[in-house]
């Protein structure tokens, strides 16, 4: 296999003897994207939505009995798997080439009111059903807040969100990388610049799949860990099928841009501020956008977090408990080390999943 090549939900699923369909779903700003299935006809559907520069592969990583796409199959759901625009699995677009600048001018705004409800139009034509059922992580969980908020006749269609580490602002977190992220959107020049180049995962599972391999994926076990802020030792690439052959596998730099933002000001939540003020004047009739309105949500919203988690912590998570009033409850996780990775590359993430499958099941009996 050749540095940076890649699997593919199907490739997993075939591993363990599992069905596997793929279908197309059409935004309304013209990208093409790709939906993995796991189908489980007359079933009600799940729709998975991925976090920050992952695809429909992340859950599945974990494998049979441990993976959440495997798990949710086999508790009777027809799982669909997002790969959202700009990931390896989702390339086309109506008149724009994948290597053409245009096209990666997007973040997760865009995902949130184009690629959701494009992919939540599809699942409800092709199963018959009139809602779906949302199991996020990160910004997967995100991204259904903003889009539930800013589009309410989509919220209308999701019969309850199941949330796991639903970052939203992020002011208080302490993390290395937001960090480095938050000093380098700061250079207007260096934003303007990186926005339109293709983000190069590529390149780095290249690097994974020739330096990580034996003893020596501790180093890249230490440098996904450091990145992550994980609060204890974990062998992410030990426990998963094809890490290095599928993630990272997703994002765009305005998307990174974007999650920096949310560290400017604390409650922040909303939508990307551009470096030239005329363009947010005439795009938000202000020079910063106001909040995404969590206060408009009606969903039933279950969300799911770690105490050690840098991403939602404890202070910036109040802006979702005060804001969201369809929330029906918290969990959090029983050890008080499980960090943001731990939910979808760390086997201890079973006792989570246990829990997700007994919400929906109270929930929809």
């Amino acid at each position: 296999m050749g540095a940076g090549a890649l699997k593919t939900s199907r490739d997993i699923l075939a591993l363990w003897g599992y069905p596997h369909e793929q279908h197309k779903a059409l935004t309304e700003d013209g990208y093409i994207l790709s939906l993995d299935r796991i189908p489980n006809p007359g079933r009600p559907p799940v729709y998975m939505a991925t976090p920050y520069i992952a695809s429909a592969t992340v859950f599945l990583n974990l494998g049979k009995g441990r993976a959440l796409g495997f798990l949710l199959f086999d508790a009777g759901y027809d799982v669909w798997m997002i790969n959202p625009r700009g990931s390896a699995y989702s390339t086309q677009h109506v008149r724009l080439d994948v290597d053409d600048p245009e096209y990666w001018k997007f973040g997760f705004h865009e995902h949130a009111v184009y690629d959701h409800p494009a992919c939540v139009d599809t699942i409800l034509a092709k199963t018959g059903y009139r809602q779906v059922i949302w199991a996020g992580f990160s910004l997967g969980s995100l991204t259904f807040l903003a889009m539930a908020a800013l589009r309410p006749d989509y919220g209308q269609k999701v019969s309850a969100a199941f949330l796991m580490a639903p970052s939203t602002t992020q002011f208080y977190n302490p993390g290395i990388f937001l960090s480095l992220i938050k000093t380098a959107v700061k250079a207007e020049p260096l934003v303007e610049r990186l926005e339109s180049v293709v983000f190069p995962h590529a390149l780095v599972r290249g690097f994974q799949q020739v330096a990580c391999r034996g003893e020596a994926r501790w180093i890249c076990n230490r440098l996904w860990m450091t990145l992550t802020s994980s609060a204890h030792e974990e062998d992410y690439i030990g426990n998963t099928y094809y890490f290095s052959e599928t993630f990272p596998s997703a994002g765009s730099f305005r998307t990174t841009w974007h999650i920096a933002q949310l560290g400017w000001a604390e409650n922040a939540f909303r939508p990307y501020i551009f470096p030239s003020t005329e363009k947010n004047l005439r795009l938000y009739g202000r020079a910063v956008p106001r909040n995404y309105p969590l206060e408009r949500i009606t969903t039933p919203i279950f969300t799911y977090t770690g105490d050690s988690d840098v991403l939602v912590h404890p202070k910036d998570y109040r802006l979702v408990s005060r804001s969201v009033r369809s929330l029906v409850r918290r969990w959090r996780h029983p050890d008080p080390l499980f960090s943001h990775a731990d939910f979808i590359f760390s086997r201890r993430s079973l006792v989570l999943y246990k829990q997700i499958l007994r919400d929906m099941a109270g929930f929809f009996q």
